[in-house]
């Protein structure tokens, strides 16, 4: 009987366990959609301000085949860069989320339309992998930013 009763409390208690951990792990996951789906508004909106924020302060961006552009002030400047571009859509589709602890790394698809300076729209579209951590004070950043152009390597 006492063999039993340990059975029972353990069963539950790894339950128990599991479903923190789930709950934990799906509200993560929830976090950085919600997370992803600012950053995808934010460049619709060219705030680049308020994009290089959401990044740790030694994150980075990087697109294949170019140096990574690290740092908060760095990812501003490179944003910035582009003022005379406009934005016409931008649209991130994510088709894998692996969490880990306070890590999320979403992979997924993007999308965007822009004008040029020069009055030409251009249609880019790629992959792009992002990994939010977990701040001790509870806010989601951006540690990495990976960009890929569609049918590259």
């Amino acid at each position: 009987m006492r063999n039993l009763l340990n059975s029972v409390v353990a069963c539950v208690v790894l339950s128990l366990a599991a479903c923190a951990s789930s709950g934990s792990q799906s509200s993560s996951e929830s976090e950085a959609s919600h997370r992803l789906a600012r950053y995808a508004e934010l460049l619709k909106q060219q705030d680049s301000t308020a994009l290089s924020a959401m990044f740790e302060p030694s994150g980075f961006i990087a697109h294949q085949g170019q140096p990574p552009i690290v740092g908060r002030a760095a990812i501003e400047a490179f944003l910035q860069s582009f003022g005379s571009y406009k934005v016409l859509s931008h649209q991130m589709q994510v088709s894998s989320v692996v969490v880990l602890g306070r890590t999320v790394e979403q992979t997924g698809t993007y999308a965007q339309a822009v004008l040029t300076p020069e009055g030409r729209t251009l249609q880019v579209a790629g992959r792009f992998t992002a990994v939010w951590h977990q701040e001790q004070s509870g806010a989601w950043l951006i540690q990495s930013m990976r960009t890929a152009p569609a049918g590259g390597g």
